[in-house]
């Protein structure tokens, strides 16, 4: 399933929306840009559940991976850490404590740094 297909709805739910930048890049097809690939429902179930597994403190969607490197970016959904709508980059596999590589204050934001 396209991420069109489902992450407006996730985030809908989650209180967000996807921003107009993302959709009209989205519309395009293109499912890969700046190191990233954006994730399939599937795939975003499935690091979802190992993330949060890994690092139980963070209620998060991950939406992107990069093709280079172990990390996902994730929209925040519920942490103590961090408000509703943040995007983490969470590096999988690091040590509990250390597995946020850097946080970003929106899905805008991340965009506009994913395209840089």
């Amino acid at each position: 399933m396209n991420i069109l297909d489902w992450l407006p709805n996730a985030l809908a739910s989650a209180g967000g929306h996807v921003p107009l930048t993302f959709s009209q890049l989205l519309a395009t097809g293109e499912q890969e840009f700046g190191g990233w690939f954006l994730l399939s429902k599937h795939s975003a179930i499935a690091n979802k559940t190992a993330l949060e597994r890994l690092y139980p403190s963070h209620e998060i969607l991950p939406f992107a991976r990069r093709c280079d490197s172990d990390d996902v970016a994730c929209l925040v959904l519920n942490d103590p850490q961090h408000p509703r709508g943040t995007v983490l980059l969470i590096h999988e596999g690091a040590m509990p404590g250390s597995e946020v590589e850097k946080v970003i204050t929106s899905l805008s934001k991340w965009f506009e740094q994913a395209h840089e």
